[in-house]
């Protein structure tokens, strides 16, 4: 631990430090073996055009200035595990930094197996780091690597300006021999390779996960015998990651915000999730200042309909259930607009509106009690002058405290420049579905206080998905301004 300590010391101080050439983005997957389970990398370069942006970015913010001055403070206290503090490894963080989850020890109760790497300027330095820490010795040599140990489970290296750390002394042998060119390194790896190819220009943070290996080590647990309780739950999980070949994931900054996608590739473009098909979108009154949206929803809940099925027919709870997914299938759409009080609309369409009305009225019905309210007819009254109600406006049923929900707008937001230039800065493609749009400045403008003015900085929020051959990719945008 006082070794793990050790890496997460160095790491944190790249925070405030300076970088050098040592290293690229991506470099420590030749440390990791073909076949790891799941890998993320980090641009650890200060000098990069990435962190450049990100650093423009912070400095946006007024709490920013305070939040350096405090991890500069931080820097130069003692860990009290260590003698070396933050401070004194600023220079030493090379330009990469990763860690992997390269196997799991089924014989060992799952145990997982994993190496972190840290690329450095100076073995020196580092090994001064480590040789501070208490109850930690050193374990000879290895190649070209000074060895380490705390006596336990920390196994530690250091040697041509990386510092690798494992949690057993073969994984440690391993990533050195890798990082000399013996054997296959993730690096190497066919499908990482192609899924690496996909990772955005400018990105400090990317992620990947071999769902395919993550399948099998599961099917193995399941013929191991999982409890009966998760035996549904896994055949589940399995279905759907024996159609997954592989999820990665990335956090891109840009001069107008923060990115952050992941991407899933199935097996064939038949196991792709349906498109969501965003149908609702025309209902959306143009001045619409958040919104989320969904498809198909109903088809998640498929576990719990089964575990609500009986050999008999399953009861009134499964009937419930089943109505439930019903009136989830289909498009739906919750939205928020400007208002006294704020009017809000939930808005379904499922293939059935006559009876998803009926398990609405019984769902709303079963919980107002509860709530301390009563219905009037298909309306709630909340407050004096305020009710919420539900209806149906041709084949959409519609909850809300404004009449005129449900309808189709004179101006949806779509029709808004102000919306189609934020996705432009977003860098959604044009087909791109939106699931999720937040317009913060909006909100803040309706607030009847000072507001704080770390949120003025903050614009819109968006996600969105899109779909190209077997790639479904799911994107957040944080406009910052």
């Amino acid at each position: 631990m006082a070794l793990l300590a050790v890496a997460a010391l160095i790491a944190a101080a790249g925070c405030g430090g300076q970088t050098s050439t040592n290293g690229a983005m991506g470099d420590s997957a030749k440390a990791v073996p073909a076949g790891a389970l799941a890998y993320v990398d980090v641009n650890t370069d200060r000098d990069s055009d990435a962190w450049q942006t990100l650093t423009s970015l912070g400095e946006k913010f007024p709490a920013y200035a305070e939040a350096s001055k405090s991890f500069q403070r931080d820097l130069g206290r003692s860990s009290g595990t260590c003698d070396t503090n933050l401070s004194d490894l600023q220079d030493v963080l090379g330009a990469d930094a990763g860690a992997a989850i390269t196997s799991v020890d089924a014989a060992g109760g799952g145990t997982p197996n994993w190496v972190v790497y840290v690329a450095s300027n100076d073995d020196g330095k580092v090994k001064d780091a480590v040789e501070s820490c208490k109850d930690t010795v050193k374990a000879g040599s290895y190649d070209s690597y000074t060895l380490y140990s705390d006596g336990k489970d920390g196994h530690l290296a250091v040697g041509d300006n990386v510092l690798l750390l494992a949690n057993s002394a073969d994984n440690l042998h391993q990533s050195i021999d890798l990082l000399a060119g013996k054997g296959d390194s993730l690096a190497d790896d066919a499908g990482f390779a192609t899924a690496a190819n996909e990772f955005p220009d400018g990105s400090v943070l990317n992620g990947y996960v071999d769902t395919q290996r993550i399948a099998r080590l599961m099917c193995l647990a399941a013929l191991a015998g999982a409890p009966q309780a998760d035996a549904a739950q896994l055949r589940q999980s399995l279905k759907w990651l024996s159609t997954v070949k592989t999820l990665t994931f990335s956090v891109t900054p840009s001069d107008s915000g923060i990115h952050v996608s992941s991407s899933m590739t199935a097996t064939s473009a038949d196991d792709l999730p349906g498109p969501h098909r965003g149908g609702l979108s025309d209902r959306l009154p143009a001045d619409t200042f958040a919104f989320l949206s969904a498809s198909d929803l109903g088809d998640n809940l498929g576990p719990l309909l089964a575990a609500a099925e009986t050999p008999v027919g399953g009861g009134p709870e499964a009937q419930l259930m089943r109505d439930v997914v019903a009136l989830t299938n289909g498009d739906l759409l919750f939205y928020l607009r400007p208002g006294l009080p704020v009017s809000g609309a939930l808005l379904l369409r499922p293939d059935d509106p006559a009876r998803g009305m009926q398990t609405l009225s019984k769902l709303l019905r079963m919980n107002l009690s509860d709530a301390g309210l009563h219905a009037q007819g298909n309306r709630i009254p909340v407050a004096p002058g305020i009710n919420v109600s539900w209806k149906r406006v041709g084949d959409v049923i519609v909850v809300s405290n404004d009449p005129a929900a449900g309808t189709v707008p004179d101006q949806t937001l779509a029709d808004t420049q102000s919306y189609q230039d934020f996705l432009k800065a977003a860098g959604a493609p044009s087909d791109a579905s939106v699931v999720l749009y937040v317009d913060v400045p909006a909100i803040l403008g309706m607030a009847p206080t000072s507001v704080d003015a770390n949120l003025k900085h903050l614009g819109g929020i968006a996600a969105w998905t899109s779909t190209e051959g077997t790639t479904v990719t799911s994107d957040l945008f944080v406009q910052v301004k």
